[in-house]
């Protein structure tokens, strides 16, 4: 909150912030989807302004690499989905030695893959979060709280 100029809750103040765009950066993998689920909930109820300002983006770190001596260069999937429809379309081409690598944590990227789709501002991937992530979150565990406790 110092870093962002603009305090918290009731005191929070959009107009002192120091930064036109937070941007964070989670590992792309359970734990840091349930990391920037926090993080959203966090900006949601201490810090809407913020979130409704369209300024909180995230970091889309690679989860899998495929490689072969037949590409130019590695390619990347940021997600699943990705990775089949990559792995699908390489091995259509007739690209059938792929070795692929699925990234656990933003510390086996590796510094040139972090800097390419992290932190180069030419190159990086990134992409808004929504106050609207954070409403749907919130509907989400209230209808998991209403499973595990029933009763109230």
């Amino acid at each position: 909150m110092d870093a962002m100029g603009t305090q918290i809750g009731d005191e929070f103040d959009l107009s002192k912030i120091r930064y036109q765009r937070i941007i964070l950066l989670f590992d792309p993998d359970a734990d840091g989807i349930h990391g920037r689920t926090l993080l959203l909930l966090f900006f949601h109820k201490w810090m809407k302004p913020l979130l409704d300002s369209g300024r909180i983006f995230d970091v889309q770190v690679p989860c899998w690499k495929l490689d072969s001596e037949k590409l130019d260069s590695p390619k990347f999937a940021s997600t699943d989905e990705q990775f089949q429809e990559l792995k699908t379309r390489l091995e259509s081409e007739g690209i059938d030695d792929l070795k692929t690598t699925r990234f656990r944590g933003i510390g086996r990227v590796g510094e040139d893959t972090l800097s390419n789709f992290c932190t180069n501002p030419e190159t990086r991937h990134i992409s808004l979060l929504p106050s609207e992530d954070a409403e749907d979150a919130i509907r989400f565990f209230g209808q998991l709280r209403s499973i595990m406790h029933p009763d109230g």
